[in-house]
């Protein structure tokens, strides 16, 4: 209790702090001073903002939004610290920007998600369905992206780092699920090694050829989707 109750402190003082940051980082404009400041610091959760364009975020856990009470002017910024996935609904007169501490996204009516805590030093983008461009903090364009890409923006190099991934890996992802249907093992452990950020070990000599239907809740942990794994297959995995 006295651990949860320090972090909802903490993320709100976090709020704050970006909440400065966004707004003079967004002096001049027509809404400078009036904010609202969303923080999701319920452990393996997920809670869903509406916005008032009609745009839905999903805040993962101990992640914060902070966005304007009404867009106006030629562009609707909001700031994301943690991980989100947004719905974002079209206007092509007032492009959808999510400002983090170290890139921008701008969003024309587009599914994605952002994770500002990827990695050490990494900021990822995962686009499922229209288009985005990743972009510096200063507006210069670094990429466009296509559905099925994931890229890694560097915050030392400022570099990006594009790779294809399987749409459905992350279809479900604002309800916690991660399913995959008609998947070969490989892509199974590719998948858990990319959610919990961790490499795997299974022999899967005898399993090759084989497809499976596998989900799990991400919030359940690693040691419970290899178990189900395990079950599922007969074979036993760790990580190592």
């Amino acid at each position: 209790m006295l651990w949860s109750v320090s972090a909802a402190v903490l993320l709100l003082l976090i709020g704050f702090s970006f909440f400065r940051s966004f707004q003079q980082s967004e002096e001049g404009s027509p809404y400078s001073q009036q904010f609202i400041t969303y923080v999701n610091t319920t452990t393996d959760s997920i809670r869903m903002v509406s916005l008032l364009d009609g745009t839905h975020v999903w805040l993962s856990e101990q992640s914060t939004l902070v966005c304007p009470e009404t867009f106006s002017g030629d562009v609707r910024s909001v700031y994301l610290e943690g991980e989100a996935y947004f719905e974002v609904t079209t206007d092509s007169l007032m492009p959808f920007l999510v400002k983090t501490d170290a890139n921008q996204i701008k969003v024309f009516g587009t599914s994605f998600s952002v994770n500002t805590r990827y990695e050490e030093q990494l900021n990822e983008v995962i686009l499922t369905s229209g288009s985005v461009q990743l972009q510096r903090l200063d507006g210069i364009g670094l990429i466009n992206m296509v559905p099925g890409q994931k890229a890694l923006y560097s915050k030392e190099s400022h570099t990006v780092e594009i790779n294809d991934i399987d749409i459905q890996m992350y279809g479900s992802w604002k309800y916690g699920l991660i399913s995959l249907s008609n998947a070969s093992l490989p892509k199974i452990l590719n998948c858990l090694e990319d959610t919990y950020k961790v490499k795997i070990e299974m022999d899967t000599t005898s399993l090759r050829g084989k497809r499976y239907h596998f989900s799990f809740k991400r919030s359940k942990g690693l040691g419970d989707a290899l178990q189900q794994l395990s079950f599922m297959t007969g074979v036993p995995a760790k990580v190592i």
